[in-house]
């Protein structure tokens, strides 16, 4: 027992942060007005998307697509811009290199989430600037870094700027009702045979107290995302009257599945974005931590119960979650449903697949002895995991570096929401997610909540990253 303590001691004390070299960083000038005034335009277009399209109001987008040709003229001055379909629009700016297969992405979406206006203190479709923040649905998700790109191109390109290689902008109108826009820049990729060097699309951001005992602030880049299954139990056919119940009812059967659900959860894992995760922001931690995440093999049984308990963030990094979030059947108290439903939400770690789930709770309904039919909403796997052994993302590193500072720790992790830059992992193991932007805890909760803003410095901020990694292509 000694031994071991004192090789985990001595495996903590030489776990500090690596040597790296520092990056040169320039000053850059960009426009801080124009960033919060061209934002506030987009933010003002209420691109709500819908299932149901009658609940859609294209002028909204059009007003929109209105928008960025008034915004942004450089742009379509310099850029090739082309909408293969209506909610998928394209920039295409050529670069030096005669070597046309391999180029940059930048990726958005336009579209954004409902909201309920009575909750926000401010009109959401308005555009209010007030002590220094702007309000509105989409700041932050994701209008906020559209502006980032294109108003850091603008003026790039009116300053005569060329990139390198090829430069491509794909911004989608579908995304938060996840459509099928964003594969057809995938499949027109694919079909051109371009090979991204770096794709960038919305995700971790910049953060402070993301880590426990880590001081610093925190930029996350997803090298990949989880998968999502959206599955429903349904029990027809044995209704009737409440007051000659047979022993198990419909409701009761469903309730049994929803507490064997949350009973049996799933194996810690890490992933290999969260073993990268852990290496570096476990260095940059209180000793306390580090003693920790400098000896994961001996801890794992420790970090298993304390996230399975916990729940939250953390535990989603290390296992598949499982949410229980429907339940129907019937309308009155004295009537047993003829038809109930139980729903549940799923976040899929890597070597978790949809046959693995589905396989999973057939064997929990035959062990119940419940006979139900499984349906699925949609259902896709974990993301293909991208590289951090490249130029791409060392020169997202330093983008972030430049835009927020040295004390920045830059590190991989896997998302665990979705976005589009799933669909890339096709062609593509360069792909990154990350919103270019600093933001506070509550900023956090924001997102398709109520009352979202940004500062304007947080904005600036966004165009200035952009700028940054634009120039750098």
């Amino acid at each position: 027992m000694i031994t071991i303590l004192l090789i985990c001691l001595i495996r903590a004390l030489i776990f500090k942060p690596k040597n790296a070299e520092k990056p040169v960083i320039e000053p850059v000038k960009t426009d801080p007005e124009k960033a919060v005034h061209d934002l506030q335009a987009l933010i003002q277009c209420r691109t709500v998307s819908n299932l149901d399209k009658s609940k859609e109001d294209q002028k909204e987008f059009d007003k929109l697509e209105a928008a960025l040709h008034s915004n942004y003229p450089h742009v379509f001055e310099k850029a090739e811009f082309t909408k293969l379909s209506p909610r998928e629009f394209m920039f295409h700016i050529n670069g030096k290199s005669a070597d046309k297969n391999h180029v940059s992405v930048m990726m958005a979406h336009f579209d954004v989430v409902d909201v309920v206006e009575e909750h926000w203190k401010e009109k959401p479709f308005a555009g209010v600037r007030k002590d220094g923040e702007l309000w509105g649905r989409g700041t932050i998700d994701t209008k906020g870094t559209l502006n980032g790109v294109l108003c850091a191109a603008d003026q790039l390109l009116g300053q005569g700027f060329v990139p390198e290689n090829d430069m491509y902008f794909c911004f989608a109108g579908d995304e938060e009702i996840s459509g099928c826009s964003a594969k057809l820049a995938v499949q027109y990729f694919a079909d051109h045979k371009l090979e991204p060097i770096i794709v960038v699309d919305e995700g971790g951001a910049v953060i402070n107290g993301l880590f426990p005992g880590v001081t610093r602030p925190t930029a996350v880049i997803g090298t990949a995302e989880k998968g999502a299954v959206a599955i429903e139990f349904h029990i027809d056919g044995e209704g009737g009257h409440a007051s000659a119940p047979k022993p198990h009812t419909p409701v009761g059967k469903l309730s049994e599945i929803g507490v064997e659900m949350e009973k049996e959860t799933f194996p810690f894992r890490l992933s290999l974005p969260v073993k990268q995760m852990f290496d570096t922001l476990g260095r940059e931690s209180s000793f306390k931590y580090r003693f920790i995440f400098a000896n994961v093999w001996l801890f794992k049984p420790v970090l298993d119960k304390m996230t399975k308990k916990s729940g939250g963030q953390l535990n989603a990094l290390v296992r598949t979650t499982c949410a229980l979030t429907m339940m129907s059947g019937s309308t009155a108290t004295n009537v047993i449903p003829s038809e109930a439903m139980i729903g549940a939400n799923l976040r899929l770690q890597p070597g978790e697949t949809f046959e693995s789930i589905n396989a999973k709770y057939e064997a929990m309904l035959k062990k119940l002895g419940i006979k139900a039919t499984i349906k699925y909403a949609y259902h896709w796997d974990p993301s293909r995991i991208s590289t951090t052994d490249c130029d791409g993302y060392r020169k997202l590193e330093k983008a972030v570096i430049g835009a927020w500072g040295e004390d920045v720790i830059v590190t991989p992790f896997i998302m665990t929401a979705c976005a589009d830059a799933r669909h890339w992992g096709v062609i593509s193991d360069k792909v990154y997610r990350f919103s270019a932007m600093k933001l506070r805890p509550d900023q956090l909760e924001m997102i398709h909540g109520d009352n979202e803003r940004l500062t304007d410095k947080q904005i600036a901020e966004t165009v200035e990253f952009y700028y940054r990694l634009e120039k750098s292509l």
